[in-house]
């Protein structure tokens, strides 16, 4: 286009303007995530065996126990001091998140 905006060139011809592209179109929206499991640490006793059932193993002491749930590919141990949990981890091929072990026990449990 010509300096003064009339898409004439320096010989006087027209020009054609190249087309202006389109704006993208804006992606889709992620699909919403799936509710978030409650955290371990926020149950007490009775709550997390309602929630994840017996343990595979439970070691128990006066005021603090440990329970240790085996899942697909991972282990999960509990532990409890009085009636809360206090500490949670996970152990094994899938054990990069603790969140990621709850949620693969939670889908494999009856």
């Amino acid at each position: 286009a010509a300096p003064d905006g009339s898409g004439d060139n320096a010989a006087g011809e027209q020009t054609a303007l190249a087309p202006v592209p389109a704006a993208a179109a804006p992606a889709e929206p992620p699909p919403p995530d799936a509710p978030p499991l409650p955290g371990p640490m926020e149950l007490d006793r009775a709550a997390l065996q309602a929630l994840m059932g017996r343990p595979a193993f439970a070691w128990e002491q006066p005021g603090a126990a440990m329970w240790r749930y085996d899942g697909p590919g991972c282990e999960l141990f509990v532990f409890l001091h009085g009636a809360r949990v206090r500490h949670v981890e996970a152990q094994g091929e899938d054990a990069t998140r603790r969140e990621a072990c709850l949620a693969r026990l939670l889908a494999a449990r009856p």
